[in-house]
C-alpha cells in the first residue's frame, strides 16, 4: 500500500490556506465519526459498514492534508515522525 503522499497541487498554497483545509478535513472526519456512533450497538443499521469506509476515507483525506502542510512548510517528515515516536515511547503509549 502506498505512503500519504502531499498533494503536489497545493504545494505553493500559502499555508494558512493549507490550515483552513485541514480544519474543514477534519469536520468532515468529525461529521462522520458522530453520524456513526449516533447507532446503538446492534443490531448496525444497513449502511453501517459504507459509513465506516466512509470514516476511514475521510481520516486518510485529513492525513493527506496534514502531509501537504508538512511538505509546505518544507519539513523532514522522518525526524519529525521520529521525534514523535520517540516522545510516544517515553510516555509509555506503546505496548513493545
Amino acid at each position: 500500500m502506498p505512503d500519504i503522499k502531499p498533494c503536489t497541487k497545493f504545494l505553493n498554497a500559502m499555508p494558512r490556506e493549507q490550515m483552513k483545509h485541514i480544519a474543514e478535513e477534519f469536520q468532515e472526519v468529525a461529521d462522520q465519526f458522530y453520524y456513526i456512533w449516533q447507532f446503538p450497538s446492534d443490531p448496525k443499521p444497513l449502511g453501517y459498514d459504507e459509513a465506516i469506509a466512509q470514516l476511514a476515507e475521510e481520516i486518510v483525506d485529513l492525513q493527506t492534508a496534514c502531509e501537504t502542510m508538512l511538505a509546505i512548510m518544507k519539513v523532514d517528515v522522518d525526524v519529525a515522525r521520529r521525534r514523535v515516536i520517540d516522545k510516544n515511547m517515553a510516555r509509555g503509549y506503546y505496548n513493545e
